[in-house]
């Protein structure tokens, strides 16, 4: 490449980069004028959070299911709630954004899902450091001795270099979404996410065949776990034993996946469980009315759209945060609020 295109190339990189991080900081600014502009809107809003695995290092969301937020980015994030909305628990969230007097912040509940040790080594006390509440909706898979769940088995397949397509007892569908590529992780995922409970059962069983020999499994947040975050007043809400997808099991199975698991988890907590998160976020008007037949009076879905009065508390969308920075989060925040505004 001559001299002058490759200067031009690099020039162009470093106007691409700092017209980036000028966009990321505006958006930070932009929250922080929308969230107060709010306040002085007598509009019933607001809005929910979701975050599953945190870690030291961020995860690479391109070939990781389920990839951790670094305790660096979410300290920055958590401060940028702190700084700007109020922070509720999930379960009073419609409550608040009802009752929320103009003048006063927007309420934003900040949610974990998923039985991980995390929540309670490095979460729990991130939050505690910023005098920050949280909700943790947890499976109670020690309680139910669910073991390694079949997205943490793929996960240990592609990472330890076995190709999925290669393997016998692998539904068709499953090995052809597998290119070879360990981004193609999340389109396998997707083909086992249609199958019926009973097919993902046996695949989940192949996988662990068939996984890294390491012998090295996740090891779910303890019970002793789940009752340290609640000792320390963080909400305790529920994501069904299994994880089933919602959406794909019929009425029998769905009002099973509600109430399975829950009691013991309730025993243990020592209250009641009346909050929800949809296992991969899926929920529909069906769900939603199992739930409430179920007994809970807030559940949520993974929409990514701010929360209203007007919708069905049942139906609640969560922002899903952003594994790089507290910009992009913010980004995302303000992006949710301006849709609830048109």
């Amino acid at each position: 490449m001559p001299p002058d295109r490759a200067s031009a190339r690099r020039l162009t990189v470093i106007a691409a980069r700092l017209l980036r991080a000028c966009r990321n900081r505006l958006a930070v600014i932009e929250l922080l004028i929308v969230a107060h502009v709010w306040r002085l809107s007598a509009r019933d809003v607001g809005v929910a959070v979701t975050y599953h695995r945190v870690a030291r290092v961020s995860g690479d969301p391109a070939v990781e299911l389920v990839p951790a937020v670094s305790t660096a980015v979410l300290l920055r994030q958590l401060w940028l709630f702190k700084t700007t909305f109020d922070i509720v628990p999930a379960s009073e969230l419609p409550r608040r954004i009802r009752d929320r007097a103009r003048g006063n912040r927007i309420p934003l509940a900040i949610t974990f899902d998923d039985d991980l040790r995390c929540h309670a080594k490095l979460s729990a006390p991130l939050l505690r450091r910023l005098g920050a509440t949280a909700t943790f909706f947890v499976c109670g898979a020690e309680l139910g001795a669910i073991g390694t769940y079949w997205w943490e088995l793929l996960q240990e397949v592609i990472d330890g270099g076995n190709a999925v397509a290669q393997q016998s007892g692998i539904p068709e569908p499953v090995a052809a979404a597998w290119n070879g590529r360990r981004e193609s992780i999340h389109a396998v995922a997707s083909e086992i996410l249609k199958l019926d409970p009973d097919a993902r059962d046996r695949v989940a069983r192949r996988l662990a065949e068939i996984g890294s020999t390491s012998g090295q499994r996740h090891t779910p947040l303890s019970l002793e776990g789940i009752r340290s975050l609640a000792a320390d007043g963080f909400e305790i809400g529920f994501h069904t034993l299994r994880h089933d997808y919602l959406p794909g099991l019929d009425d029998r199975r769905l009002r099973d996946a509600l109430v399975t698991g829950r009691t013991d988890l309730e025993r243990a907590v020592g209250h009641r469980l009346v909050a929800i998160a949809y296992p991969h976020g899926g929920g529909d008007e069906r769900i939603a009315a199992a739930a409430r037949a179920a007994g809970y009076c807030v559940g949520f879905t993974t929409s990514g759209d701010a929360i209203d009065t007007d919708q069905d508390p049942l139906l609640l969308g969560r922002v899903e945060c952003s594994y790089r920075s507290a910009t992009q989060l913010a980004a995302r925040v303000h992006r949710a609020l301006r849709r609830a505004h048109s």
